[in-house]
């Protein structure tokens, strides 16, 4: 190792009579962002949620789910005991929403063809429920009210974003 280090500028030397530049390759292969305001095809599984969706009664909110919701909801509960930082899980959301373009993506009608349109930013906000003015058993049925309607949210994918959040106080 130390000898390659004594002989560095020996071999790049060396590379470059040869016509290989380590320092122009590095140069050349600079990351650079992608233009996501073009569409792009959609995934199998993106085509198959599209047509489900298409194909889902929209005035009675049925789908071909046996659920009553749409069946791409994933609803979760978690119950945290405790003092809570709203603002710092809304800036945890964020920065996963920057960081994941799946987060960020619609669909869109472009020439009679469906594309996925991926959004540069995109805000995800988390919606706040406070239940805490009613007893504990009351707050909890309201709370698993809000669950059951959340699981049967049907999304305009051409618009809405497909992450929600709410946080029931």
């Amino acid at each position: 190792k130390s000898q390659l280090k004594e002989r560095k500028a020996d071999i790049i030397q060396f590379l470059e009579t040869l016509g290989v530049s380590p320092r122009k390759e590095r140069e050349n292969k600079k990351v650079t962002r992608q233009d996501n305001s073009k569409g792009y095809p959609l995934s199998w599984e993106q085509q198959r949620f599209w047509l489900l969706e298409q194909l889902a009664d929209v005035s009675t909110g049925n789908s071909f789910s046996p659920e009553a919701g749409f069946a791409n909801n994933i609803v979760a509960a978690i119950k945290i005991d405790g003092d809570f930082d709203t603002e710092a899980l809304q800036w945890g959301v964020d920065q996963i929403v920057a960081r994941h373009s799946v987060l960020r993506t619609n669909f869109s009608v472009e020439q009679g063809e469906v594309v996925q349109i991926i959004h540069p930013h995109r805000h995800i906000p988390i919606l706040l429920e406070d239940y805490s003015q009613f007893g504990e058993i009351k707050a909890l049925e309201l709370a698993k009210a809000k669950l059951s309607a959340e699981s049967k949210h049907r999304y305009q994918l051409l618009s809405d974003s497909l992450l929600r959040i709410n946080l029931v106080l």
